[in-house]
């Protein structure tokens, strides 16, 4: 094949052959070399600021091959120092070419031209004037050797405008491209990362089942999960939807991507466990925030989750043990930790414990009247009315909802 091309390019001068051959060159790496000689010849026979583009294309496209096999030779190889030095020479020729073709193109060849240089601009993370380049050619509809270039350019758009901090021009050519084009799931992927970034849970979760629905990144179910929790409104069904499927994921995964199970399956069973506890469905829950403190048996949180689930299982000893460690972990950090032991102390009726908790809670997170409430109860029990009535007053003043009022005026009769 690759002789029959040699001797056609010698041969001909025919402009329709000299422009197949060209584009047959871009198709793979071994028929390259006579490719960019069919391009050159093109543009002696027929100079063209269309033909130059087209050189320009196919030289970028060589460029791009080498840096491929740059990123895949040994690191410090000959074969490695030679790919890289083949990549910046085909790009330099494919960004003179370009210039070249800008200064009188028009139509098709100005905008593959913009391509090429556009996508030069990208290779030298130039990508504010990859940007602009891109964008000319984005709203056109330019093709060359049969391939539609909308679609690359699109996605060189995505990534541009991500890496020039500007994430709002990333979605906004995400959405374009997937308005036209399915994206792939490593597209997929980056969105969800994305709208995570931007807070944008909802879009951000459905973003991540997408993606996840490729096998090798089935551990975007975890995140998928987690963005379902952090929604304004949690949305329940969907922590524990994505949370099983990430389990089940988490027992297929390759090697290449245990460590995002790892990091993401303890947090992924505390708010499966949260989820079912809410609703009652006390012994799963469990189960699942025992799975959570054995992957990471240091976490305040999934202690003082493991607290709550005692107590609502009415296991009090067991409630009191897993709270005190929970605020021993977070060093008394969190108020509402120390609140959920004085929970479990009122719970077997330690006055004077429930009591020092509910206090520690009350008096470091002034907003919260349940701690002063539950303060105020504590005190009442062991027989100190008047402290108790300061604190009953307090909670009042602290806002408390409709149904915590109503329970502080009748304590306050």
């Amino acid at each position: 094949m690759l002789a029959l091309m040699e001797s056609i390019v010698m041969s001909t001068s025919r402009e329709d052959a000299l422009t197949e051959l060209s584009c047959l060159g871009t198709k793979t790496t071994e028929l390259s070399d006579v490719g960019i000689k069919a391009a050159r010849k093109l543009m002696t026979v027929k100079p063209s600021s269309e033909h130059r583009a087209l050189l320009a294309y196919v030289l970028y496209d060589r460029a791009s091959d080498e840096g491929l096999k740059s990123q895949f030779a040994q690191k410090g190889s000959d074969d490695q120092a030679r790919a890289i030095s083949a990549h910046e020479k085909f790009l330099a020729e494919a960004a003179h070419e370009a210039t070249e073709a800008t200064r009188t193109a028009k139509g098709q060849g100005l905008l593959i031209a913009n391509f090429v240089l556009g996508n030069t601009k990208n290779d030298n993370k130039e990508y504010v004037e990859a940007i602009s380049l891109h964008s000319l050619v984005a709203n056109g509809n330019p093709q060359v050797c049969g391939e539609d270039l909308v679609a690359r350019t699109l996605r060189n758009l995505i990534y541009e405008n991500n890496n020039a901090t500007r994430p709002d021009d990333a979605e906004r050519w995400f959405k374009h491209f997937a308005s036209i084009y399915e994206p792939e799931a490593y597209e997929w992927d980056a969105e969800g990362d994305r709208r995570d970034s931007a807070g944008d849970y909802l879009s951000s979760a459905q973003a991540y089942e997408k993606a996840a629905a490729n096998s090798y990144y089935s551990y975007d179910y975890c995140y998928a999960a987690r963005d379902n929790f952090l929604q304004a409104t949690t949305n329940s069904d969907g922590v524990l939807a994505d949370g099983r499927k990430c389990v089940e994921a988490s027992v297929q995964s390759s090697k290449e991507n245990e460590h995002y199970f790892k990091s993401t399956l303890p947090f992924v069973y505390r708010i499966m466990a949260g989820v079912l506890d809410d609703r009652g469905v006390y012994q799963p829950a469990l189960e699942y925030i025992k799975e959570s403190i054995a992957a990471d048996p240091e976490n305040a949180f999934s202690l003082d989750t493991e607290a709550k689930i005692f107590a609502d299982l009415e296991r009090n000893s067991e409630c009191i043990a897993a709270a005190q460690s929970a605020v021993r972990v977070s060093d008394g950090k969190y108020p509402s930790m120390n609140f959920h032991l004085g929970y479990c102390y009122f719970a077997t009726e330690n006055w004077s414990k429930a009591e020092s908790a509910f206090r520690l809670a009350a008096e470091a997170d002034k907003s919260d009247a349940g701690s002063a409430f539950n303060l105020g109860l504590s005190l009442s029990r062991e027989g100190f009315e008047a402290d108790a009535n300061h604190w009953f007053r307090e909670a009042l003043s602290r806002k408390p909802d409709d149904e915590l009022r109503a329970k502080i005026l009748n304590a306050l009769k």
